[in-house]
């Protein structure tokens, strides 16, 4: 079976995969930053890269769906902005007041805690607010939102310019950005304001992921393929894990085949909404809170803590936030 017979319809676990991702990275906060086995990187990275490469196969098969620029840029701004303007809204007004230790007058006198909220441009993102007890507190897993959505606007700019009809163009722009996620691994430097060993690193897994949706024609699904995949990994993982540039190959078709395979169902895990996003973008400051008030860092009880009010805040976020937005599509469009 071809992966393109899988991909027309919603019936698929890639929400699951990025749940799980999410909490991948939501453990990497907590627990120091755990290796992967099979990547020669955090298990937080592990979770990043996978959300990357989702989004890269769903948001070129959102583009090729409906050419659309205006429908297309809207439905992007309202999966991404309602939810982040109430998180630094929430961190700015609730958590950064409990947590300061300026007197309540002069943090909102503070020209700081205004600045703060430029966070929701994306490109502009604040870690702290005044008198707060550590630098980077409430806004650490946000940096990859700058990226997310510049490669978006790329996706857009191709397909405007009928670009994603030729897909060896895309196939050789990851192979770049692979080479150069290389060559920069062990010596990252800045292009303005953006790191391009990140820059080059995330794009590879966004373009592999457009990739593959591309050429789904004549992508297979099958057992044997998944078991070299595995092999691939274990063979790997004896060696400390793949280097970020080749894993990004098994990884690939492992998420392909858990995400598409029609004997694998793990669409019970989000039945009742889309949670991963909220998961991720909730989670850190709900992390500053909990360890700021009970200093229960690296217990097994901060962990179960932080998850449970993490999923439920993520939860929340969901239906009176997040759901409610993308009703919006429509009567925006």
């Amino acid at each position: 079976m071809k992966l393109s017979a899988l991909t027309s319809g919603r019936e698929n676990n890639l929400n699951a995969l990025r749940l799980f991702a999410a909490l991948f990275v939501v453990l990497s906060h907590i627990d120091g930053a755990p290796m992967c086995f099979i990547l020669r990187d955090t298990i937080g990275q592990l979770g990043v890269l996978t959300f990357f490469f989702i989004s890269g196969m769903l948001i070129t098969q959102s583009w090729l769906r409906d050419e659309n620029p205006k429908r297309f840029l809207i439905s992007r701004c309202l999966r991404i902005f309602p939810a982040l303007i109430a998180l630094v809204l929430v961190v700015a007004f609730v958590v950064g007041p409990i947590m300061t230790t300026l007197p309540l007058a002069e943090y909102f006198k503070s020209s700081a805690t205004y600045f703060y909220l430029t966070t929701v441009s994306l490109f502009h993102w604040n870690n702290t607010l005044p008198g707060m007890p550590a630098v980077e507190l409430f806004n650490y897993a946000l940096w990859t939102l700058q990226y997310e959505f510049a490669f978006y606007l790329f996706i857009m700019a191709l397909g405007i310019f009928k670009v994603l009809r030729f897909k060896y163009v895309m196939l050789a722009l990851t192979m770049v950005a692979l080479i150069f996620t290389q060559l920069t691994t062990h010596d990252p430097y800045n292009i303005f304001t953006i790191n391009a060993s990140q820059l080059s690193r995330l794009f590879a897994y966004f373009a592999a992921g457009a990739t593959v949706y591309l050429f789904r024609d004549s992508i297979p699904l099958k057992k044997w393929w998944i078991r070299i995949t595995l092999a691939v990994l274990f063979v790997g993982a004896l060696f400390g894990g793949l280097p970020t540039s080749l894993f990004v190959f098994p990884l690939a078709y492992l998420v392909i085949y858990l995400g598409y395979s029609p004997t694998i169902n793990l669409r019970a895990l989000t039945k009742f909404g889309d949670f991963s996003y909220g998961i991720y973008i909730w989670h850190y400051p709900i992390v500053a809170l909990i360890v700021f008030k009970y200093g229960l860092n690296g217990t097994f009880g901060v962990l179960l803590l932080i998850f449970g009010v993490t999923y439920s805040v993520a939860v929340a976020s969901w239906y009176l936030i997040e759901k409610k937005a993308l009703k919006l599509k429509g009567r925006l469009a």
